[in-house]
């Protein structure tokens, strides 16, 4: 696949995503973005690296295989299934926050980027914009 420079991808606001951090290393996300007049989307981020059994839920930085399904009024083929890659890197270490960037490649060659960071057992995501990879 390829990439495209930063300076190509849209920086407006594009949306909002909250994920809960689940034991086995998932991340169930629910977001929503202007253009969907309030409707709300589930995504569901699998970890491709190991997990260590009977640790504490935690954000793994590396990559995940995702997927939701866009299931709204305002597209034409409803339950549409996406799917591609999110990359999640720690950028920063405080105390109690952490400061993650986030970049998701989907299948049909739309990128989104986005910075978030951990609420509890919470990720909270800003997504920045989009691009399309050329």
């Amino acid at each position: 696949m390829g990439k495209f420079k930063i300076e190509d991808l849209d920086n407006s606001p594009w949306g909002l995503i909250v994920y809960d951090i689940v034991e086995d290393g998932c991340l169930n996300g629910l977001w929503t973005n202007p253009g969907l007049n309030e409707e709300t989307m589930n995504e569901i981020a699998k970890y491709k690296g190991c997990i260590e059994k009977g640790k504490e839920p935690c954000i793994y930085a590396g990559d995940y295989d995702i997927t939701y399904i866009e299931n709204n009024k305002f597209i034409e083929d409803e339950n549409r299934i996406f799917k591609g890659t999110l990359t999640i890197k720690l950028e920063n270490e405080r105390k109690d926050i952490f400061y993650y960037s986030l970049e998701w490649n989907f299948e049909d060659n739309t990128q989104f980027k986005g910075r978030g960071f951990k609420i509890g057992k919470q990720l909270v995501v800003f997504c920045l914009g989009m691009g399309v990879v050329k």
